[in-house]
């Protein structure tokens, strides 16, 4: 059965943060930090603490090295404990490196899972949640 997304629930997509040198093709990650700040920061002041990041569909290209630097900066980008995360990827070898993030968020305090289905994820942002 599909969920309807409530409106304290935000769905971003990759493209939406994740940025790319135009000459190089790499990672910017100064520029995807910036950018993923200012949706967290964008989702707070409207009391939104639970955030599915889509990613089907799109290689994010981002190293492990990537990773660790991002998750490791998740508190001066704005997350915090509060918030509920839920990585939506599709092809297997995507969906352990967005499990690995999971881990990595999780034992660094924050409530992130990695899913390879629209349904399951959305539940997971709905769980503890009063009525909408």
């Amino acid at each position: 059965m599909l969920e309807h997304v409530r409106p304290d629930i935000r769905i971003v997509a990759v493209r939406e943060f994740l940025q790319s040198d135009m000459r190089t093709g790499e990672i910017d990650l100064d520029r995807t930090r910036r950018l993923l700040a200012a949706i967290v920061n964008d989702s707070m002041q409207r009391g939104v603490y639970r955030v599915m990041i889509d990613a089907r569909g799109n290689p994010t290209g981002l190293s492990t090295p990537d990773i660790v630097e991002l998750v490791a900066g998740a508190h001066s980008l704005g997350f915090t404990p509060r918030h509920r995360v839920a990585i939506l990827r599709v092809r297997p070898e995507a969906l352990q490196r967005a499990k690995y993030i999971g881990a990595l968020a999780s034992s660094r305090g924050f409530n992130v899972r990695a899913f390879d289905d629209y349904e399951t994820a959305l539940a997971f942002l709905n769980e503890d949640l009063g009525p909408a």
